[in-house]
């Protein structure tokens, strides 16, 4: 969709990954729809006016910005990078850590992280994300923030082991 803009918002650590986002870029076509913007002091006017929000991390502890895109009402996409995604997310299935297809939940959509998936299958996850949220895009604004009534056993579980870890 030539109407669509890519925001892609911090700054890019790695100069690898940065020229890697430009090869793909550029191999499907997409530089007039992609705009690079290396800090906002303050994200949230751009995050409540776009229709979804991308999250693409491999690894989340605490995962900031889905939870402030959420608390925005701002529909997410976002990767299987932790336990703790599905329960923000409300999703009611248990946690899969091998996921490898889309999963629709209440808030967004949480697709396979991208360690599991090559990267044709990796654009092509987010697209046919940003299309269902784009088709329904009603539906997940209707649908409050809230957390999960009750938090999973696995939850603590993990929670407490990390402790452990740390300490």
């Amino acid at each position: 969709n030539k109407n669509l803009k890519l925001y892609i918002v911090g700054k890019i650590v790695e100069e690898n990954y940065y020229q890697e986002l430009l090869d793909i870029i550029s191999k499907y076509k997409l530089e007039n729809q992609v705009e690079f913007i290396p800090f906002l002091s303050n994200p949230y006017p751009l995050v409540k006016r776009v229709d979804a929000l991308v999250s693409m991390s491999e690894s989340e502890g605490l995962p900031g910005v889905v939870i402030e895109s959420l608390i925005l009402n701002t529909p997410t996409i976002c990767t299987n990078s932790s336990i703790g995604i599905w329960e923000i997310m409300n999703n009611k299935d248990s946690y899969n850590k091998n996921l490898d297809v889309i999963v629709e939940v209440d808030k967004g959509i949480i697709i396979p992280n991208p360690t599991k998936v090559i990267e044709c299958n990796m654009v092509e996850n987010i697209k046919k994300s940003i299309d269902l949220i784009l088709d329904n895009n009603e539906r997940y604004k209707s649908n409050r923030f809230k957390f999960l009534d009750s938090v999973s056993d696995e939850s603590i579980h993990s929670f407490y082991k990390i402790l452990k870890e740390i300490m």
